[in-house]
């Protein structure tokens, strides 16, 4: 990835081979920043995840929160205190992961398979068919 993210000539040759008209180093450097979000997201609620498993939490009251809010998440992690720079940081990465880095497969079947039945007012195709038609989903593919 880091050879990508200088817009070289790989990363132009890579861009080209997918026809990307856009700019190789700012989409890689988003790229970067959205895993780099979920991963830390993930690496905080491990630790909170831990520290309920640790006191023996019941599931049925208690778990990890099912946001994005970074700030409150580290918090609760009872991680290290932060400084000004560092907690800019998780605003960041927070505003990254609910605006940038939106989880691209729907949470439930039913959803899953309604993405390929909506149709979009005014994108239909010279062929007839919408782009929701272009996306629709396998049958045997879906997260919960």
């Amino acid at each position: 990835m880091w050879q990508l993210q200088d817009g070289g000539d790989f990363a132009r040759t890579l861009s080209a081979s997918v026809a990307y008209g856009g700019s190789p180093s700012i989409a890689y450097r988003e790229a970067f920043m959205r895993e780099a979000a979920i991963a830390l997201e993930l690496i905080i609620k491990a630790v909170i995840a831990q520290r309920l498993v640790t006191r023996c939490a019941d599931p049925a009251t208690e778990g990890v929160p099912p946001n994005h809010f970074l700030p409150t998440l580290w918090g609760m992690a009872g991680l290290m205190k932060l400084g000004r720079e560092d907690r800019y940081r998780l605003l960041r990465f927070e505003s990254v992961l609910i605006w940038s880095g939106r989880y691209a497969a729907p949470r439930t079947e039913k959803a899953w398979m309604e993405t390929g039945k909506r149709k979009v007012h005014g994108t239909e195709s010279a062929s007839g068919q919408g782009r929701a038609a272009a996306h629709h989903p396998p049958n045997s593919l879906w997260l919960a």
